[in-house]
Formats: C-alpha cells, structure tokens, sequence
C-alpha cells in the first residue's frame, strides 16, 4: 500500500509541544483519514491519535 500524506504542522517554542496533523491519501480504506502527532510541552512524549480503522493504524496509535 502507497501513502501519500499531506497537512500543516505547528511548531512551538517553551512548554507549549507541538505536532503534526495529517490527511492521508491514499487507498480508499485510509484516503481523507486524519493522523496526529502530538508533543507534549512538558514532558516531552509524543503520542499519535488517527480515525483510520484498527487494521490500518499505525503502532503505538490510538483512535480519535
């Protein structure tokens, strides 16, 4: 399977963390689903949210 993903990111200085947010394209099972990476300011951790279906989410990433 091919992806191709396309968005904006945000990039913070200080506590505030940061992320990614993304809309796949793709096959039609992911195409228009959302994926986020997110930073938090405080800790440092990174956590992935995403609407994709179970079967097709990434490691380690949790639904919406």
């Amino acid at each position: 399977m091919e992806w191709s993903i396309h968005g904006h990111s945000k990039v913070s200085e200080g506590n505030e963390g940061g992320g990614i947010e993304c809309t796949i394209k793709g096959a039609t099972a992911v195409a228009g689903k959302k994926l986020k990476i997110i930073r938090d300011g405080n800790s440092g951790v990174w956590s992935c949210t995403t609407d994709v279906e179970a079967i097709y989410r990434p490691p380690g990433c949790v639904a919406e």
